[in-house]
């Protein structure tokens, strides 16, 4: 977890919600333009350390998913 906040330039606490989603399956559902952005743009490094990549969205993404849960 510290790995990957050093490397994405994040807190360890951003972290812990991406690692937590990550081994739970999960999407990452969050308003934080900024990690989203680090996230999105760093796939390779959240790839190399938690070996498999993160979907992040906004509340908004997750809010449009439940109300069209077959669109994509």
């Amino acid at each position: 977890m510290l790995d990957l906040a050093y490397r994405l330039r994040i807190t360890y606490y951003g972290a812990s919600y991406v690692v937590t989603a990550s081994e739970l399956g999960l999407p990452l559902v969050t308003d934080d333009v900024e990690l989203r952005r680090r996230l999105k743009s760093n796939t390779n490094i959240v790839v190399e350390v938690l070996s498999k990549e993160v979907e992040v969205i906004s509340s908004n993404e997750y809010i449009a998913r439940k109300r069209h849960p077959f669109e994509t």
